[in-house]
């Protein structure tokens, strides 16, 4: 078995209005995460959908950022990650806070949506599979996760 590879989620919120909501609606004290591999940020954005981009601009005009560490045991997360690029920003996921339905779709992702398929993707579920709904707040208090900042 291959050794268990460090995998970052890079948390922050925002002063806009969307980021305020999504706050608001979740009861979160984050508004994004993501997923930092190798340099790499991965995230899903209502503006571009799923991305790739350097750390610095992730987290440009953030007003707050934490990280925290979730190990997984394999490349398959990196290439889940990969695969999704380009797709579009769940928009449906914002009033699915009100209703429910199927997150795990791959056809467009919310960003905690997008990190948390990618940990169970790499064999490491940061929520439960059932759950209607993923928050940047369910991904922060998860117990896989090492908070460290």
């Amino acid at each position: 078995s291959r050794p268990s590879v460090p995998r970052y989620l890079l948390l922050s919120n925002r002063s806009t209005p969307g980021c305020y909501a999504i706050r608001a609606l979740t009861a979160s004290r984050w508004s994004h995460v993501a997923c930092q591999i190798d340099g790499w940020v991965y995230e899903a954005r209502a503006k571009t959908g799923v991305q790739k981009v350097g750390v610095v601009q992730a987290i440009q005009d953030a007003q707050e950022v934490a990280t925290a560490r979730i190990d997984t045991r394999d490349r398959y997360a990196l290439a889940f990650l990969e695969a999704q690029l380009g797709k579009p920003y769940d928009w449906s996921a914002i009033w699915s806070w009100f209703g429910s339905r199927d997150w795990q779709e791959p056809d467009c992702w919310f960003c905690s949506e997008l990190v948390a398929a990618a940990c169970a993707a790499g064999n490491r579920r940061v929520v439960y599979a059932e759950t209607a709904r993923v928050t940047p707040g369910m991904i922060w208090n998860s117990p896989v996760i090492v908070r460290e900042s």
